[in-house]
């Protein structure tokens, strides 16, 4: 994981990002085509060197771009999701560490309860988090806790 002090660079941001698209975006055969307008994908990071931390909903198109600002040092996204995400980095020439963890790592009620926990809040709304429209936000969330 980025946090491992040999993978961080004391003169950047050192970003550790989480990917938490939806499940028809990953599953093959879905019999549903989304463009890259219409997807929903949620996105978190974390600048490790400072302890900022950051969640949101973005379309594929801002994703990639958001991807290309960020220049992670580390991107998470589940078993699951780890072909759309290598080809999103592919797309993007975006070179960086991928780490795959288990799906239940992106599960909305084990995110929900990671970021509880960290936070010691059961109420969403106050960090921000517009639910039910920015659940992967929070999916995205408890995958880097």
């Amino acid at each position: 994981m980025a946090s491992d002090e040999s993978l961080l660079q004391p003169d950047r941001a050192n970003h550790l990002v989480a990917i938490a698209p939806e499940a028809l975006l990953t599953q093959e055969n879905s019999g549903k085509e989304l463009s890259e307008r219409d997807a929903t994908i949620g996105i978190a990071w974390i600048d490790v060197s400072v302890g900022r931390f950051q969640a949101a909903v973005r379309n594929l198109e801002e994703l990639k771009d958001h991807l290309l600002r960020l220049d992670a040092s580390e991107i998470l996204c589940s078993e699951r999701d780890r072909s759309f995400i290598e080809k999103i980095l592919a797309e993007s020439g975006i070179k960086t560490v991928l780490t795959v963890r288990p799906e239940w790592w992106f599960e909305d009620k084990q995110a929900e309860a990671k970021v509880t926990s960290a936070i010691g809040s059961l109420r969403f709304d106050g960090l921000g988090f517009n639910l039910p429209e920015e659940q992967l936000a929070l999916t995205a969330a408890g995958g880097i806790l």
